[in-house]
């Protein structure tokens, strides 16, 4: 099949847009898009800019994001789903019911209140044209496109694990239209094995002096890394802990900490023992995070809420104070356990991942 994949924003619209972003956080359409190329047809990823003719394809996937945040293509995305009311619906951030709403309240400011949707917060960060009147002259188009996303009859794609409930993520979809894939056996999962994804990055910043982990280089303490701390302290406040906590990810506001970028990310996680992955309001979906694999790799241990680690496997449920209270040897014995027992659970397999994608294909 010819299958277009695109969406609301930059990184959703452009093959490997990763590249282009200041911390190189890899979403799940690295994996989808190689998938879909390795199962036979012919994909591409761009924006749709409004008024494009988009029969040419047999599927359309289209990413779907918050108008009131980063999305530089939101009128793209739009004009997709308007000329692809069939289109596969797909989700590439884990505050999924937050996007929908977001989508559908634009709806409503755009009905009722079209001189706020269209406001300087939301155009000047189009980058497809800078015709106002243009962009507006479409505007039944965009209406079309969120009634069509209120219908809920469209298939929706889903990066999560197996063995979690899709309906926590809170869109009340119709069960049979939920779909999941776990990206994890075609993304690039950073680790010492692969320079921390950098060698296949064409960058300079080529690690030469990759070292697989061990105890002897790992300290006793915690990593917290979040993006999204406002909503994600709190989770770290219920956590009785001994050891020193390290915290990264907020660039600006209350919590403001250092950011890395996520290969410098990966190798923290690999000098220390313990890894606080915080609770997200979907706890028990499966919802699909790369931290996961790259803490396992770096044989960093993760404590996670228990309704998450039960979708990853038994050695998930331990506790900080069951972590804290072992030795060395007991540590290193942990970290492996973790990694066999995700792999266990969620094999690198490809076959697998091929299967799940032919199933939201033939719908």
């Amino acid at each position: 099949m010819k299958i277009l994949i695109t969406g609301f924003n930059n990184e959703q619209t452009r093959y490997d847009g990763y590249l282009q972003k200041r911390i190189g956080v890899i979403l799940c359409h690295y994996a989808l898009i190689r998938c879909l190329k390795d199962m036979g047809h012919d994909v591409e990823q761009k924006h749709t800019p409004i008024g494009s003719d988009l029969s040419e394809y047999d599927k359309v996937i289209v990413y779907v994001h918050n108008p009131q945040g980063f999305s530089q293509r939101l009128f793209d995305g739009l004009w997709a789903i308007s000329q692809r009311p069939d289109a596969i619906i797909a989700f590439d951030d884990w505050q999924v019911k937050d996007i929908y709403k977001g989508i559908l309240g634009y709806g409503d400011t755009l009905r009722n209140s079209p001189e706020k949707a269209f406001r300087s917060h939301i155009t000047d960060q189009y980058a497809t044209f800078k015709d106002q009147a243009l962009v507006q002259s479409y505007t039944q188009a965009y209406l079309d496109a969120i009634d069509t996303l209120r219908e809920k009859k469209n298939p929706v794609l889903l990066c999560a694990f197996k063995g979690g409930d899709l309906n926590k993520l809170g869109l009340d979809w119709p069960e049979e239209l939920l779909f999941s894939f776990n990206p994890n056996p075609y993304h690039l999962n950073r680790s010492w094995e692969n320079n921390y994804g950098m060698e296949s990055t064409g960058l300079d910043a080529f690690i030469s002096d990759t070292q697989a982990p061990t105890p002897e280089l790992k300290k006793k303490g915690w990593i917290f890394s979040s993006l999204v701390q406002g909503k994600t302290r709190k989770w770290l406040k219920t956590l009785d802990l001994n050891w020193d906590v390290n915290i990264y990810g907020a660039a600006r506001g209350e919590f403001k900490t250092e950011r890395l970028t996520e290969d410098k990310m990966v190798q923290v996680y690999q000098e220390y023992w313990g890894n606080l992955m915080p609770r997200y309001d979907n706890a028990g979906s499966g919802w699909w995070r790369t931290r996961v694999l790259q803490c396992a790799s770096a044989r960093s241990i993760t404590i996670c809420d228990p309704l998450e680690g039960a979708v990853y496997g038994e050695e998930f449920l331990s506790t900080p104070e069951e972590i804290e209270a072992m030795d060395v040897s007991q540590l290193w014995a942990k970290a492996n356990a973790q990694y066999t027992c995700l792999m266990d659970n969620h094999p690198l397999d490809k076959e697998v991942t091929k299967k799940e994608l032919e199933e939201i294909l033939n719908v």
